[in-house]
């Protein structure tokens, strides 16, 4: 499968959401789509990883502790851990991977 054919998905997929509106104006999409698009995304990179966080925030492309969340659990639900992350790590992304609107 090829970026492209990724991009069709979610092109064919806003298309249904839109159609599914039926009319109404859609709100916060951008908000929606990340947040949906995140867990799986997470969910297969970490299952390809073997659990492996340090590999799968190499093949996101983002720093390990971005996979985290401030009580220090990791943002993927199938694990868990007391580490705490670094002072400043922000859940989602840092500085660098956040996009704004």
């Amino acid at each position: 499968m090829s970026k492209k054919h990724i991009e069709e998905c979610v092109r064919d997929s806003l298309e249904v959401y839109f159609k599914d509106l039926r009319g109404t104006e859609p709100a916060a999409m951008y908000d929606m789509i990340l947040k949906v698009v995140e867990k799986p995304l997470l969910d297969v990179v970490m299952k390809h990883a073997d659990g492996n966080q340090s590999r799968a925030a190499e093949w996101l492309g983002i720093n390990r502790n971005t996979l985290r969340q401030p009580d220090g659990t990791l943002t993927y639900e199938g694990t868990t851990t007391n580490r705490v992350p670094e002072p400043g790590v922000h859940v989602g992304g840092d500085a660098q991977h956040d996009r704004s609107p």
